[in-house]
């Protein structure tokens, strides 16, 4: 059975994510690009696919190699770049098996403020252009697409009387989940427990495909709307595993 709840969507915000599924951007055009453009053997490369208030995703890899790379994540501001994070491209994606040794290479940077320079990020005005660059022998490489702008300040409620019934799934893409947009799988904190289980910390998930035969994609405007909206989320994690109950994925 699926259980709906309906919360407040900031516009360009996704504090709201569905925990342990991460969304993929979907840049077709841009992603064939790179590959039609990939560097000669046993170099770097990658894609910067979003960057918002609340993450950065992309991928990175050397494409003879299996092994993660590292990928660490600027913000500038009046022209000068402070490191605010960093971590290994090492999250599952299915779609980087045609150009990566392996599926996992991807990264997400979901939590800015788990550093004080990230925290910072907050405070600005002004928009800050979010760089993401891939660690190399030859030193650090700045991924294809990168940098993006991102606006940190704040929009507050879209809705403040409750007087637009708008709403539609929280997805940015109808097909996200489906074999057009594949799901990036994210490490989960706790395994769900079937009845009678405790949950206990356990990676990967329990539920181990990315793509869905259908999406769950639904909305009460005539045109699929990309802010101000209320976002209504599906869960129906705890039957993911059973094709009566869900054909979709979670979110």
């Amino acid at each position: 059975m699926s259980i709906f709840t309906l919360t407040a969507y900031l516009p360009n915000h996704d504090w709201m994510a569905p925990r342990n599924w991460l969304r993929l951007a979907t840049l077709a055009g841009a992603f064939a690009a790179v590959i039609a453009n990939a560097p000669a053997a046993g170099a770097v490369f990658g894609f910067h696919d979003v960057s918002d208030p609340v993450k950065t995703l992309g991928w990175a890899c050397n494409p003879t190699a299996a092994a993660p790379v590292r990928v660490l994540l600027y913000a500038e501001v009046d022209g000068a770049l402070t490191l605010i994070d960093t971590q290994l491209a090492d999250k599952r994606r299915d779609d980087l098996a045609t150009v990566c040794a392996g599926t996992s290479h991807a990264f997400r940077f979901s939590d800015y403020a788990r550093t004080p320079e990230g925290i910072a990020l907050y405070g600005n005005t002004k928009p800050v252009r979010m760089h993401v660059f891939a660690e190399t022998d030859q030193g650090q490489q700045l991924l294809g697409a990168s940098p993006r702008p991102v606006s940190f300040v704040p929009v507050g409620l879209w809705d403040p009387g409750l007087s637009d019934g708008r709403w539609r799934t929280d997805f940015d893409n109808p097909l996200e989940g489906t074999a057009a947009a594949p799901l990036l799988l994210g490490d989960c904190q706790f395994q769900a427990a079937l009845p009678g289980e405790v949950p206990l910390p356990v990676k990967p998930c329990r539920y181990g495909s990315i793509i869905s035969p259908a999406s769950n994609a639904a909305s009460s405007a005539a045109t699929w709307p990309l802010q101000s909206y209320w976002a209504l989320i599906g869960n129906v994690e705890e039957a993911f595993d059973n094709p009566l109950c869900a054909t979709g994925p979670p979110g």
